[in-house]
């Protein structure tokens, strides 16, 4: 799953559940910014984050879990 506050990841293209956190509170909890994302894995482990928005999320997010998946 990809939390996040900010709709610039969730709209990434990359088919990754999205939950936007509006109250700020999971992403406090997964140490991100308002810009940030963190992919949390189905165990509830926390795979990758990033603090801010970075230039192109949708990259980003894929270079990710190919590493996370062994792709």
């Amino acid at each position: 799953m990809l939390v996040t506050l900010d709709p610039a990841w969730k709209d990434c293209g990359v088919e990754v559940p999205a939950l936007t956190d509006p109250t700020g509170q999971l992403a406090a909890k997964y140490g991100i910014g308002e810009r940030g994302a963190s992919l949390v894995r189905p165990d509830g482990v926390v795979a990758w984050r990033s603090p801010d928005l970075v230039l192109d999320p949708a990259a980003s997010v894929r270079q990710v879990l190919d590493v996370v998946l062994d792709r």
